[in-house]
């Protein structure tokens, strides 16, 4: 008799593993896929961040290309460094400085 008891105990210990390791699985898939879903969100955010700094970029140099002609000579660079603090922001956050304009 005690041998039936051993077996059933064995038999609950395994089917309690087995739903612990069923429970687990479920949580984890979950977490993989919101992390998933947390990637995309954030890449897309960089994309639009991206898209800004670069609309933002196009109206600086619109706006320094004094004569209109659709490209920007480096006196309108230097120019616009000089009086322009939006200008010379930018351009030291591209890391260049009047002495790298002047080369």
């Amino acid at each position: 008799q005690w041998h039936i008891i051993a077996v059933f105990i064995v038999a609950l210990f395994i089917i309690q593993i087995g739903f612990t390791n069923l429970i687990l699985s479920v949580i984890v898939d979950g977490a993989a896929s919101t992390r998933e879903e947390d990637a995309t969100l954030k890449q897309r955010e960089k994309e639009k961040q991206e898209e800004e700094d670069l609309k933002h970029f196009l109206g600086i140099m619109k706006r320094i290309d004094l004569d209109g002609s659709g490209s920007i000579s480096i006196e309108e660079l230097m120019q616009g460094y000089e009086q322009d603090e939006e200008t010379q922001f930018m351009l030291m956050e591209l890391g260049l400085d009047e002495r790298d304009l002047k080369k």
